[in-house]
């Protein structure tokens, strides 16, 4: 599901953006399924000098490409994630500080979350 943009846009998000983008060694990496204006406020972020450009990178999934999942998530750094099975269902799952191995390749879920977006994104057009 895509998210309404005015969630994005809202003051709190961007403070919080802002303030975790100013500690050391931070990125926050976003993909989205549809176009961000070029006038909402969390794209304003790099352009007004409130957030690093090379720290915030936005990126556009080909529509190609989002028909080929149904799920949404994130993932908080290498140690917690929020799944949602139905991107059209606000309904979700979370795990925090998950570093048990699954299986038996020695992975965990947030291994696979980062394998999947990394390639993702890499297949995603760059719309900062």
């Amino acid at each position: 599901m895509t998210r309404p943009l005015a969630l994005y846009g809202t003051a709190s998000v961007q403070d919080d953006i802002v303030g975790f983008l100013q500690k050391d060694g931070t990125s926050l990496h976003i993909l989205v399924e549809a176009d961000l204006p070029k006038a909402h406020p969390v794209r304003r972020l790099v352009e007004d000098g409130r957030c690093p450009r090379e720290r915030l990178k936005i990126k556009l999934v080909p529509p190609a490409l989002t028909k080929k999942y149904n799920f949404n998530y994130l993932v908080a750094d290498t140690f917690g994630y929020r799944f949602e099975n139905d991107r059209r269902e606000y309904a979700a799952f979370a795990s925090i500080h998950e570093r048990e191995e699954n299986d038996n390749d020695g992975r965990t879920n947030v291994d696979r979350l980062i394998d999947f977006f990394d390639k993702l994104e890499a297949k995603s057009i760059d719309i900062r």
